[in-house]
């Protein structure tokens, strides 16, 4: 999350963490922890926007959608309260999912 504040890319971030990691396993971190970072940021946007009650799952609707997360395509739920067995994305590692604001009326 520290470097996301600091304004670098995803790219640049796996670029950092293949450093360390290896190509394989600082794309997976990288994927996965950016992923949690932006859903979290979204989640607490939207509470402290206070007019928006209703997030939305999104899969990226490929052959490469999991069996975990196949299941919460185009799911709703009240914000803070998750998708049954998943709060948000991640739901597992190198998870693609995201979430979006329901803006109803």
């Amino acid at each position: 999350i520290d470097l996301l504040r600091q304004g670098l890319t995803q790219e640049e971030i796996l670029t950092r963490l293949a450093y360390l990691f290896g190509d394989v396993r600082a794309t997976m971190i990288g994927i996965t922890e950016t992923t949690g970072a932006f859903a979290q940021a979204d989640i607490m946007t939207w509470i402290a926007a206070g007019s928006i009650a209703l997030q939305q799952w999104h899969t990226a609707r490929d052959d490469r959608v999991c069996q975990i997360c196949q299941p919460h395509e185009g799911e709703i739920a009240a914000i803070g309260m998750g998708f049954g067995d998943v709060y948000a994305p991640p739901a597992h590692a190198s998870c693609r999912c995201w979430l979006s604001p329901v803006i109803v009326g």
